[in-house]
């Protein structure tokens, strides 16, 4: 007799298991990030006085979720560098720090795109869960690739060209 409840027991968790594994995929949030959809309505304010709407940017955007303690996030550093003719390359520190502190901090990593500081819920808003996690924006506010992990420069090359044909 024991073996059967033993069994119930199994059996029921395992229904329990199944529903909450349905429950999760059907009911998921929509407003999901996906590759194809519009970046979610955000402004930044960049450190020469600009806002950017991210929805509609009017040019490609890569933006970077990285942080100081991220070596990941150092070694994709001068791969970033490289890419500001080509996109407007925006480095987000997921850090507690002042534009100013990020930016002091940014620089003596060998950062030289744009960082944004101070700006913590931006990392909630495009739900990044792990670091670095790119996301390149076409100019109408299309997200077009997103990557969690170092990307390799020819990859990044390639989403910012295939952003860029994207039309307004």
């Amino acid at each position: 007799m024991q073996g059967i409840s033993s069994w119930r027991l199994i059996l029921y968790g395992a229904c329990l298991l199944v529903a909450g594994i349905y429950a999760a995929t059907k009911f998921r949030d929509s407003s999901t990030l996906e590759v194809g959809k519009t970046a979610p309505q955000v402004t930044v304010d960049l450190p020469n006085g600009e806002q950017l709407d991210l929805q509609a940017p009017g040019r490609v955007v890569l933006l970077s979720f990285w942080a100081s303690w991220c070596e990941p996030c150092r070694k994709e550093a001068p791969i970033l560098n490289d890419l500001q003719q080509q996109a407007l390359v925006l480095g987000i520190s997921v850090e507690d720090a002042d534009p100013a502190s990020a930016a002091k901090l940014a620089k003596g990593l060998g950062m030289e795109f744009t960082i944004i500081g101070g700006r913590q819920d931006l990392a909630q808003t495009f739900q990044v869960e792990a670091l670095p996690t790119v996301y390149v924006l076409a100019p109408d506010g299309t997200i077009t690739f997103a990557q969690t992990g170092v990307a390799d420069q020819s990859t990044l090359e390639r989403a910012i060209a295939e952003a860029d044909l994207r039309e307004i």
